[in-house]
């Protein structure tokens, strides 16, 4: 006999009986079950099949028929060629010649191979217990919108239908990974993700996929903006703005205006990409300002965060930054990260002997924040031999 287990699927259940008019009777779970709009008791010769049209999750249950030919017949009941013994999970019952197995609350790990064993005859059962899909609990099929503000902390929740299922979480199609800033944590039902210290470039489209069931997130993080302001003397002359030599394009994000003699340019939502030499040119007079934008970038060794203090020196000057390392000892040896929230880069620092002085690695951070590029420059005092050697 073949018991297949399928959520949302037709269920079969069928034996064959050594003679055609022989009396059969099933049972769900230890009780004799009855022929109903959802379960149909079907007669095919020495064949007999129980037929559940339409399965759902309370359906779950272990469904067991096996008769001998005498009351008094001894039967062994056995699980991949082990001997099942009657206990809290199994219970094994005889009536008249009638020999049940009942498996309570089935389980995945309860597949197998079933035998009812009467030394001079056997039938076997297999047995296949697959699990429902899983599904998001509460999820109503519509994206959620959250307009969040640079810097704050996004956390967002979803609640499966079982303990042990898994989750992915996907921002713009790409796998979210635990990082420094990225925590994705897991607990009984619940999967969370927590993104830290949020940048206007982490907005878009959260994913939580359960693969059964997804839920979609839309994420907006508003920026700080940028305003210069220019006065031109008189009303009527043209002034242009200009950032890194090139004249200002108008966008949803950059916006000119004018209120007399007063002139202002507004980046709004400003990105690493933005910052650079602004210039205000009035018909060949010009005011000049710079723009600076800090990128969001953490030094890590071997997994964890460094912080500045009297071992560690952190700087930055522009685009580039800097990681210092003071009184280099054999146990500064290790892999060393440059990382942003999408991108990171890394070498490998050796020590063949202990160095009193320092040593300094630098990283050059480049065009939008999450296209960060990060070659490292181990540094020491050229009059010195080197103790340390590039990774």
């Amino acid at each position: 006999m073949e018991l297949c287990q399928q959520t949302s699927e037709r269920m079969v259940l069928s034996c064959e009986i050594s003679r055609p008019n022989a009396m059969v009777r099933w049972y769900r779970d230890g009780l004799e079950v009855e022929e109903s709009e959802n379960l149909l008791l079907e007669v095919d010769g020495v064949y007999r099949r129980l037929i559940i049209p339409e399965t759902t999750v309370k359906d779950s249950a272990e469904y067991v028929y096996c008769e001998v030919s005498r009351s008094n017949a001894e039967v062994t009941w056995k699980k991949n060629g082990e001997e099942v013994e009657d206990s809290r999970k199994v219970t094994i019952l005889e009536d008249g010649v009638t020999r049940q197995l009942t498996i309570h609350s089935v389980m995945v790990e309860d597949a197998g191979q079933y035998v009812c064993d009467a030394k001079d005859d056997v039938m076997d059962f297999s047995v296949k217990v697959q699990e429902p899909p899983v599904q998001i609990i509460g999820n109503s099929g519509n994206p959620e919108h959250h307009v969040m503000v640079a810097g704050d902390d996004l956390i967002l929740e979803c609640e499966v239908s079982r303990p042990n299922a898994a989750v992915e979480w996907i921002w713009n199609g790409e796998l979210l990974k635990p990082s420094c800033r990225i925590n994705i944590e897991s607990y009984d039902v619940v999967r969370k993700l927590v993104l830290s210290g949020l940048q206007p470039s982490d907005s878009g489209e959260y994913i939580c996929d359960a693969v059964d069931d997804k839920v979609f997130t839309i994420v907006e993080v508003q920026g700080e903006d940028a305003v210069f302001k220019c006065v031109v003397s008189p009303a009527d002359n043209k002034l242009v703005w200009r950032l890194n030599g090139k004249k200002v394009a108008l966008n949803e994000r950059t916006v000119i205006s004018c209120n007399g003699l007063c002139h202002m340019l507004c980046i709004s939502n400003c990105m690493v990409s933005d910052g650079g030499r602004v210039t205000a040119d009035a018909e060949g007079v010009v005011s000049e300002a710079e723009l600076q934008v800090q990128a969001e970038v953490q030094w890590m060794r071997q997994g964890v965060l460094i912080h500045p203090g009297a071992k560690y020196t952190l700087k930055h000057k522009g685009r580039k930054h800097f990681l210092t390392i003071h009184k280099v000892a054999v146990s500064d040896r290790g892999t060393y990260n440059c990382e942003t929230l999408h991108d990171r880069t890394q070498a490998q620092l050796t020590v063949e002997r202990e160095c009193p002085r320092l040593l300094a690695i630098n990283a050059y951070c480049r065009g939008l924040f999450s296209e960060t590029f990060c070659p490292f420059y181990p540094i020491v005092p050229q009059h010195e031999k080197s103790p340390l050697r590039e990774g």
